[in-house]
C-alpha cells in the first residue's frame, strides 16, 4: 500500500481562550469520509504542555493541559464550544528542607468519575522520592481535593483508571529493593488502599500501560505480560520476544486471545495471539514511510484503532489513524494534520456510530480533531440495509431474563433475524448482563444500554431494571439452631393472589461468616463451626434475613 498526500485548507476563528478550526479533508483511503460539514478541530492556546483528552457522558469532550505548577482542564461540547476552562493547583505537602517538583514532564492522567466529575493524576519529585498524587474537581471542573496516592523512592506514572466499582487503578514503573518494578495499586472510591502488587520491569519488553479488560481483570504488558483478576490475584503470565517484542503494544481481546501492534522498518504489524502462541491473523500495512505507534483503543464492537505520526527525514510531517476489524481485515487509514503545522498525535478516541476523536499537540498547543463518518451513496445494485432490535427499550425485574431479537430490514421491507451472528454489549453489568444469544437477564434496579452489533452496523436499546413488587418474601423461620456438621433445608415463600407461593429455587443465598454456616443455591444450610452469623435470602432484589446459632 503507498500513501498520498492529503490536501487541506485552514479557517482559523479567535474564540476566548482558544482557536477553533474548520477543516477541509480529503481521505487517502476513504471515499466515506467527506470534507468540512463531517469534523472540526480545536486549539488549545492556554500556556501548558497537552496531556490529555476524555469523551465525556454528554457527548462532549474534556482536554488536559500541565505547567510545572498547575494543571489547566478545559470542557467542550459535542461540537467543540468551550464550556469552560479551569486552573487547578495540586495542594501538595511542603517541605522546608527539600523542593518540591512538579512534573510537568512526566505522564499525567484524565478521567470522568461515575458522578461527573473529573479526577487527574500527576507526579511530583523531592529529594529523592516521587509522589503520585489524584486532584478531583466536581461536575463544572472546580476544585475539590488533592490526595498522595504512593510515594516511592522513584518513578513514572504508567497509567490510571477509573474501574467499574467507582474507584482506581494506578501502574507505574518504580524503584524498590535495587531494581525497577511495575507497581500495580488498587484504591476505592475514596482513595484509599485495598491491594497492590508488584511484578518485573524490563524496559526491553512491551509498553507497560495497564488495561482493564471486560472481565474486569488487569493486563500488564512487559517482558513479562501478566493477567490479573479483579481482586489483584495472578491468573497467568507470559514472555515471547519474538511475538510480543521491544516497543509493541499488547491488549487483551474479549475472545482473551492478545492483539500485539507493532512497527517493523517502513511496515505497521497488527496480530492477533492466541493462548498458545499460534498467530490467529495477521495484517501488515507497508507504507514506505517512518511511522510511530502512540496508541491503540479497542472498541466494545471488536474494531482496532491505532494512532501515531509520520515522520520524514526524523521531522514530524504529519498524524494517521487506522482502523482493523475484529478479523483482522483492514477498515480505514487516514491521514491527519499537514500543512503549516507541526501535529503530533498522542490519543486516538474511538466514539459512538464509527466517529473518533485524537488528541495531541500541534505547534507546542493541544489539539483536539474530532472525524464524523459520512454514510457512502446507496448502491442500486446492492440495496441499503437498517439494522434494528425488536424494541427500542426493554424492561424487566432482578431475576428476569428476556430474549431480544436482532433484525436487519432493506429498503423494500424485507427482513432477516441475525441474532445468532450478533455481538452484544452492556454499559452496565452490575445492572444487566447480556449472553452471546442477546439474552439479557436483570441483575439489580437501574438503567442502562444495550448495544447489539451486525457487520459494520449498531444499534442501541434502553434497558430498565425496575424494583420488583415482592410481598411478605419470607423464611420459614426467624432463627436457626444446629450442631456442627449438622445440615438442614430452608424454604422461602412469597404472598401473590393465590396465597402463598413457594420461590426457594429461585432465590439465592448467602451467609455473613462461612466459618460458622454456609449455605448452597437451593438455601440447604450447614453448621461449620460454634458461633453466630446471618442467613440472609433474596428473591428479585428483595432480601430477608434470618440468625443462625451454631452450638
Amino acid at each position: 500500500m503507498q500513501l498520498t498526500r492529503p490536501f487541506f485548507q485552514w479557517k482559523r476563528i479567535a474564540v476566548t481562550g482558544l482557536a477553533l478550526l474548520s477543516l477541509m479533508i480529503s481521505w487517502s483511503f476513504n471515499p466515506a469520509y467527506a470534507d468540512s460539514a463531517n469534523g472540526w478541530v480545536l486549539v488549545q492556546d492556554t500556556t501548558g504542555i497537552a496531556k490529555k483528552a476524555v469523551h465525556t457522558k454528554d457527548g462532549g469532550f474534556a482536554m488536559l493541559q500541565a505547567t510545572n505548577k498547575e494543571f489547566i482542564l478545559t470542557k467542550t461540547s459535542s461540537e467543540g464550544a468551550i464550556e469552560w476552562i479551569r486552573t487547578l493547583t495540586p495542594e501538595l505537602p511542603t517541605n522546608s528542607s527539600f523542593e518540591r517538583y512538579f512534573s510537568e514532564n512526566s505522564n499525567c492522567s484524565l478521567q470522568e468519575a461515575h458522578n461527573g466529575g473529573f479526577v487527574i493524576t500527576g507526579t511530583s519529585d523531592w529529594y529523592k522520592l516521587t509522589d503520585f498524587f489524584m486532584v478531583t474537581t466536581d461536575a463544572e471542573g472546580h476544585y475539590l481535593d488533592t490526595k498522595i496516592l504512593s510515594s516511592n523512592r522513584s518513578g513514572s506514572l504508567q497509567s490510571f483508571r477509573i474501574t467499574e466499582d467507582g474507584g482506581y487503578i494506578l501502574a507505574a514503573q518504580v524503584e524498590r529493593n535495587m531494581a525497577s518494578e511495575v507497581m500495580i495499586k488498587k484504591f476505592n472510591a475514596g482513595g484509599d488502599l485495598i491491594w497492590e502488587s508488584y511484578h518485573p520491569y524490563n524496559p526491553a519488553g512491551p509498553n507497560p500501560t495497564l488495561q482493564i479488560t471486560q472481565d474486569g481483570g488487569y493486563v500488564i504488558p512487559g517482558y513479562t505480560i501478566t493477567k490479573l483478576d479483579s481482586s489483584g490475584q495472578e491468573l497467568w503470565n507470559r514472555s515471547n520476544p519474538d511475538l510480543f517484542p521491544s516497543g509493541s503494544r499488547v491488549i487483551e481481546a474479549p475472545d482473551h486471545n492478545l492483539i500485539d501492534v507493532k512497527v517493523t522498518g517502513n511496515t505497521l504489524m497488527a496480530s492477533k495471539i492466541d493462548q498458545n502462541d499460534h498467530v490467529l491473523w495477521s495484517t501488515d500495512i507497508e507504507t514506505g514511510i517512518n511511522i510511530t505507534v502512540e496508541d491503540v483503543q479497542l472498541t466494545k464492537e471488536g474494531d482496532l484503532y491505532i494512532g501515531g505520526n509520520i515522520m520524514a527525514a526524523h521531522a514530524l510531517e504529519n498524524e494517521y489513524v487506522v482502523v482493523l476489524h475484529e478479523d483482522g481485515t483492514q477498515g480505514d487509514f487516514k491521514y491527519l494534520g499537514g500543512g503549516w503545522t507541526q501535529e503530533f498525535l498522542k490519543q486516538v478516541i474511538p466514539l459512538p456510530n464509527k466517529e473518533f476523536a485524537t488528541y495531541g499537540t500541534s505547534d507546542g498547543y493541544g489539539y483536539l480533531v474530532k472525524i464524523t463518518p459520512q454514510a457512502p451513496e446507496p448502491d442500486s445494485d446492492h440495496p441499503e440495509v437498517q439494522l434494528k432490535l425488536d424494541s427500542i427499550s426493554y424492561s424487566l425485574i432482578p431475576g428476569d431474563t428476556l430474549d431480544t431479537h436482532l433484525i436487519v430490514q432493506d429498503q423494500q421491507g424485507g427482513s432477516k433475524d441475525v441474532t445468532s451472528q450478533g455481538k452484544y454489549v452492556i454499559d452496565d453489568r452490575s445492572i444487566v448482563q447480556v449472553d452471546e444469544a442477546g439474552n439479557i437477564t436483570g441483575i439489580r434496579p437501574g438503567e442502562t444500554t444495550l448495544h447489539a452489533s451486525y457487520q459494520d452496523q449498531t444499534v442501541t436499546a434502553k434497558i430498565y431494571v425496575f424494583k420488583p413488587a415482592v410481598n411478605g418474601l419470607k423464611l420459614d423461620s426467624d432463627e436457626y439452631s444446629l450442631l456442627p456438621g449438622e445440615s438442614l433445608d430452608t424454604r422461602l415463600t412469597i404472598k401473590d393472589g393465590a396465597g402463598t407461593k413457594d420461590v426457594t429455587l429461585k432465590g439465592t443465598y448467602s451467609t455473613g461468616n462461612p466459618k460458622v454456616a454456609v449455605v448452597d443455591s437451593e438455601g440447604n444450610l450447614t453448621a461449620v463451626g460454634h458461633g453466630e452469623t446471618v442467613l440472609t435470602a433474596s428473591y428479585q432484589g428483595v432480601e430477608i434475613k434470618a440468625k443462625v446459632i451454631v452450638y
